[in-house]
């Protein structure tokens, strides 16, 4: 069993010339890991590609993604990537200057960014504080972000234009939000 099995297959069929494919692979009846690289190859670089599932499965989805060249990789996760976890706070200290609110706020050393924005008075969207549910999710308008959500695609990072404030951090010593 599978959640939302049957709504799935009522969206794919529903689509428009195949536009939307879906693949449905139980380990337990099949007595083994799907190839994925097999089940993933052959679709347009522009294509979207989303998974949800347990860790070791999106690790395994995301190095498949990857060695076939593709780029607009999404997953959802249920808890954060377990390397990740304990990097939330950083060694150094930075500056985060918040541009609506006209706030600047030093994150000391061994400090969350949420944290130190929640104890500075900042009103800011949160949830999970585990980078997984986009919830924190806050535009970067100038500095270098360190990011250590489970949400943001490679390109989305390279990109620098959004980070999750509840668990990534600076990389330059100034970070500028939208905030």
């Amino acid at each position: 069993d599978a959640a939302f099995v049957e709504d799935i297959q009522a969206l794919v069929s529903d689509s428009c010339d195949g536009a939307l494919s879906s693949n449905f692979h139980f380990d337990e009846e099949r007595g083994v890991a799907p190839d994925l690289v097999g089940l993933l190859g052959g679709f347009s670089p522009e294509t979207h590609f989303y998974c949800c599932g347990p860790g070791p499965m999106l690790e395994a989805y995301e190095s498949a993604c990857e060695k076939l060249g593709y780029t607009n990789v999404h997953v959802e996760r249920f808890a954060a990537k377990p390397a990740l976890t304990n990097q939330v706070a950083d060694p150094v200290g930075y500056t985060v200057e918040l541009k609506k609110s006209g706030k600047t706020v030093q994150v000391p050393p061994g400090t969350r960014l949420l944290d130190a924005l929640l104890s500075a008075g900042c009103k800011v969207e949160f949830s999970c504080r585990e980078g997984v549910c986009g919830a924190c999710e806050t535009r970067v308008i100038s500095g270098e972000v360190e990011h250590r959500d489970s949400i943001l695609t490679q390109k989305e990072r390279a990109a620098n234009k959004s980070m999750m404030i509840c668990v990534s951090s600076c990389k330059s010593g100034t970070l500028v939000l939208d905030a």
